[in-house]
């Protein structure tokens, strides 16, 4: 298996668990007893974590290290700009 593969491979997991979680509204309005939705909420509890860690397994060292570069440089679009210190203050 290429390196890009297991890349997608663990995007595809760790995103896909994350994802999962929002189903649990609607296991609220289904007509299921409570305790068969209270053992899939148990189980949706632990996908975004299960899920992230076998992506982070599948996609290996070299490969998590490029998505946390990837990562790392779209959110830093997102941080706040720096002022220059005491240009525009009025003390």
């Amino acid at each position: 298996m290429t390196a890009n593969t297991r890349l997608k491979i663990g995007i595809a997991l760790a995103v896909g668990g994350n994802v999962l979680f929002f189903t649990s509204a609607w296991i609220a309005w289904m007509p299921w007893s409570a305790s068969f939705k209270a053992s899939l909420w148990a189980v949706l509890f632990f996908a975004p974590e299960a899920g992230t860690i076998a992506g982070a397994a599948i996609m290996g060292k070299e490969n998590f290290l490029r998505f946390k570069a990837a990562a790392a440089g779209f959110f830093r679009r997102f941080r706040p700009t720096r002022r220059k210190p005491d240009e525009d203050r009025e003390d």
